[in-house]
């Protein structure tokens, strides 16, 4: 080899030798470089080791984070980075590979409104606007009271999104407008002998629906009414519900017709109609979704008349899903800051609103976390805006809605079934 060739061939080895760590590094092959910080050291314990937050780890699709080995939160939001990355899929000198359950870096990770913490709390997607996929993002299914794990929780073959825009309860299964008008009628048409419904042709869903005991509490109202004669109170509706249009305007337009202004007869009407579901087959929980379609009523009229309803069988009418967790012990509080609401209004008046109960020594204040009653147990998977323990060991609840809104005292309707010994406020905003 001549001299020339033999320097040039030192040179390479000599460069080689001098970048082995580097191409070693890329390969993924290297030794991790001396280090003054124990592999294993975990300053701020949240779950990931220095050297790993300082390197940076990445997600399983690729995302890089480097995080604060100081600070066990680094952006904030209520969940230790430990949290929000996840399980660890691989691990390797130079960093991790982990599940990414959410952002370490910022309080939303999908931007719907809904902040991580309360995303991993109610088991949602973090990275998915609409966790569903039933078109309707996460935040708006918290405003509605519906579930953003389900597409269609009530199994009525109505999706969450198309709920809201007709205004029918997502948790109730509603029938069609036909369907629906076709019970109200022929209930109406069969008072004083109901088995006659059954060869009416009338569907069991139409038998257990609202609609069908609208019927039965329109008739009951009619002497009050201006409907004239009880001789055909079916023929009478008939002209009332011609020109609906949508499941919401039906109990509108019947009871503008029946123009009773008196609550009196409609409570003791409904108590009727809720002591006679308990001893048939009719759920309770019909006999409510009747209450909350009474168009008109003073909310807590409504959430008064709710508690008598339910103190006539209280686990009759609660949801499934809430009995089903009855029984566990609530965590620790999540951040009071998080919002509950697309509304900035809205969210100003919560944290208005959270002030308040600070200032007047109220505890085991929650916001936008699952019901709980006084003793810390958890009585349903329904998120409230605000809840909270007056010194008296009474426990309150709080709905915030907009002040056109009609669907703010369903939901805490639904928060009386779970607790009917708690207060409830519904709060409108302007």
């Amino acid at each position: 080899m001549g001299l020339p060739l033999l320097v040039v061939a030192l040179l390479v080895v000599g460069t080689a030798l001098a970048w082995r760590p580097e191409l070693a590094k890329l390969l993924g092959l290297a030794d991790h470089p001396p280090s003054a910080v124990p592999p294993d050291l975990d300053t701020d314990g949240d779950g990931i080791a220095d050297l790993v937050e300082t390197e940076g780890w990445r997600t399983r699709d690729g995302r890089l984070f480097v995080t604060a080995a100081d600070n066990a939160d680094t952006d904030g939001d209520g969940v230790t980075d430990g949290q929000e990355a996840g399980a660890v899929s691989i691990d390797t000198t130079y960093g991790a590979v982990r599940a990414g359950v959410s952002d370490p870096l910022g309080v939303d990770a999908d931007g719907d409104g809904v902040d991580d913490a309360t995303e991993l709390d109610g088991g949602f997607d973090a990275w998915a606007p609409d966790t569903d996929g039933d078109g309707l993002d996460d935040m708006a299914e918290l405003e509605l009271g519906s579930d953003p794990l389900t597409a269609d929780a009530d199994g009525d073959g109505v999706d969450d999104a198309a709920e809201q825009l007709e205004g029918t309860d997502p948790h109730g299964y509603d029938l069609s407008l036909a369907e629906g008008t076709e019970a109200l009628l022929k209930s109406a048409a069969t008072v004083g002998t109901p088995s006659a419904a059954a060869w009416m042709g009338l569907e069991d869903t139409q038998l257990a629906s609202w609609q069908f005991l609208l019927g039965r509490l329109v008739v009951k109202l009619l002497p009050q009414s201006r409907l004239g004669s009880l001789a055909s109170p079916a023929g009478a509706l008939k002209d009332v519900v011609k020109n609906v249009h949508t499941v919401r305007e039906l109990s509108v337009a019947v009871f503008r017709a029946v123009g009773s202004t008196s609550m009196t007869p409609l409570e003791e009407a409904a108590m009727e109609l809720a002591e006679a579901a308990a001893k048939s087959s009719v759920e309770l929980a019909t006999v409510l979704r009747l209450v909350s379609e009474i168009p008109g009523l003073d909310d807590d009229v409504r959430l008064d008349l709710a508690a008598r309803i339910v103190g006539v069988d209280a686990e009759g009418a609660r949801l499934a899903v809430d009995s089903a967790v009855r029984g566990e012990m609530a965590g620790p509080a999540l951040l009071l800051s998080r919002p509950v609401s697309s509304s900035d209004a809205t969210n100003l008046a919560k944290d208005s609103l959270v002030d308040d109960l600070v200032a007047m020594s109220y505890s085991d204040i929650r916001v936008n976390e699952r019901q709980m009653d006084v003793s810390g147990q958890v009585v349903g998977v329904n998120r409230l805006d605000v809840q909270a323990t007056d010194p008296d060991g009474t426990r309150h609840y709080y709905d915030l809605t907009s002040a056109s809104a009609d669907d703010g005292s369903r939901r805490l309707v639904r928060a009386v079934c779970n607790d009917a010994q708690g207060e409830m406020h519904l709060i409108r905003v302007s």
